[in-house]
């Protein structure tokens, strides 16, 4: 089954990896968890373990690591740090996309990831929130928005910034950069 999905590339870079250990440094899901599985190095490793024991599926010889697995995939920031630094060029970004496809594909996921993927279905956010509110941002933060129908540029927000307080300081700096020069940008009406 892994086979199927990793290219021959792939396949020998999983056993290329030197084990060298210098991503570890440049990975913030390492420098956070402290734990090796969720290194650059402790997944590659975890790979090799399940190709050499066949590799006939990667998720259904231990079940309980599979799921731990599954979640240092999806705990992955996917920053390419990894793949920047390795001293081998070794292409571990486009890896873990390979293998959370796979888990995907045997409906291994995150809890976070499920809950996302129904906020995304059932109200076009991933915060689950009325998409009445999505303006909303622009009272919060102060900003001068005018919707309008005809506009040189529409600046697109996002439901991250549009929703997470944190983050509305962004959509606030753009309107108040497009105020300042003069342009005639509105908000899309359904983003």
């Amino acid at each position: 089954m892994i086979d199927a999905l990793l290219s021959k590339l792939q396949r020998e870079d999983i056993f290329a990896c030197a084990q060298c250990g210098y991503c570890l440094r440049w990975c913030p899901i390492y420098d956070r968890s402290g734990w090796e599985s969720a290194s650059p190095r402790g997944k590659v490793f975890l790979v090799k373990k399940m190709l050499e024991s066949n590799g006939t599926s990667l998720f259904t010889s231990n079940p309980r690591m599979a799921s731990e697995f599954v979640q240092r995939l999806f705990d992955c920031t996917t920053c390419g740090r990894c793949t920047e630094k390795c001293h081998l060029e070794l292409d571990l970004l486009d890896l873990w996309f390979r293998l959370r496809e796979l888990a995907v594909r045997q409906g291994l996921v995150p809890q976070s990831v499920s809950l996302m993927e129904k906020a995304l279905a059932a109200s076009r956010n991933v915060f689950g929130m009325d998409s009445q509110s999505r303006t909303d941002w622009a009272t919060y933060a102060g900003a001068e928005v005018k919707l309008q129908e005809k506009a040189d540029i529409v600046y697109f927000v996002g439901c991250v910034t549009s929703y997470s307080g944190r983050s509305q300081g962004i959509a606030h700096s753009i309107a108040s950069i497009l105020n300042h020069v003069g342009e005639k940008w509105s908000l899309m009406h359904e983003e």
